[in-house]
């Protein structure tokens, strides 16, 4: 029934745009109703395929990325231009065959619906946290920007989507927007698979300074054996700068071979660093 009822409004749509074009007095007038027309029946093609729940969403895998398939309903929405102009310059159609104005708002009623149906900050996180797990890939991400607005709260459901391949960047994201609360929640992470440790790492050197409370475990992680957790925990120890003292030792070792622990260790072993960690290291003894 979905089917057929983009078909019957498609079709409806593009009659009354031939109508309205044919209805011009002149030849300019006809130009920019087919192109608006075009644009519009443009955007339509995008919203079934992307936007609106419908067979024709399974086309979607046919394209590489989403910027592909909106070049594809771009230049569909030109040739329908081109054609309703055809359409109306050549074609003969009485004007009492459909209304105008019911058609492009039939045809913009998509993103009507995915503005109405977007995830909000005002919706429950509760009800974000479903979306991430359950919603279309466009929804998940926005839900996840959302959720990084709501503080502490949102911690956990944002650490269930940093699991996700397709949410973690979104998620890193949102995690260090909260900032300081979720320092200890990443820092637990740290001891995962290495995807994720990876993914923490680099969320905790974007906080920043604060993050200091992770650098030992940081540390751990620039001397094991996983390329990629090491290399975002050294990025991670340059980020924190000065405060992350207590992990020049393994930057120091790292340095020997990887250019990106001497960049780092630029940033965290500034003279007074070495002097708190010196004297520390005396008290320690």
């Amino acid at each position: 029934m979905e089917l057929l009822g983009i078909i019957l409004v498609t079709t409806w749509a593009k009659v009354s745009a031939i109508i309205l074009v044919r209805e011009a007095q002149d030849a300019e007038t006809k130009f920019w109703r087919a192109a608006i027309a075009g644009a519009l029946l443009g955007l339509w093609a995008f919203a079934c395929i992307d936007i609106i729940p419908s067979p024709l969403n399974r086309l979607g895998v046919f394209f590489p990325s989403d910027e592909i398939l909106r070049w594809t309903c771009g230049v569909a929405g030109v040739i329908a231009a081109a054609g309703l102009w055809g359409a109306g310059r050549f074609l003969r159609v009485g004007k009492e065959s459909a209304l105008h104005l019911l058609p492009a708002a039939l045809l913009l009623s998509p993103f009507v619906y995915r503005f109405v149906t977007a995830p909000r900050a005002n919706w429950p996180i509760e009800r974000l946290a479903r979306v991430t797990q359950e919603g279309s890939a466009r929804d998940a991400q926005r839900a996840v920007h959302v959720l990084g607005g709501m503080g502490e709260p949102a911690i956990a459901p944002l650490l269930a989507a940093l699991r996700d391949p397709g949410l973690r960047i979104q998620a890193m994201g949102a995690l260090v927007r909260i900032g300081e609360p979720a320092i200890k929640p990443l820092q637990k992470l740290l001891a995962a698979n290495p995807t994720l440790s990876a993914a923490a790492a680099e969320s905790l050197g974007k906080i920043g300074p604060a993050a200091r409370v992770a650098v030992a475990d940081l540390a751990q992680l620039v001397d094991g054996q996983e390329a990629g957790p090491r290399l975002a925990a050294i990025d991670a120890l340059g980020r924190i700068g000065p405060s992350a003292l207590f992990g020049i030792p393994a930057l120091e070792r790292a340095a020997q071979t990887e250019p990106r622990a001497q960049a780092a260790l630029r940033k965290v072993a500034t003279a007074e660093a070495i002097r708190a960690l010196r004297e520390s290291q005396r008290r320690a003894e």
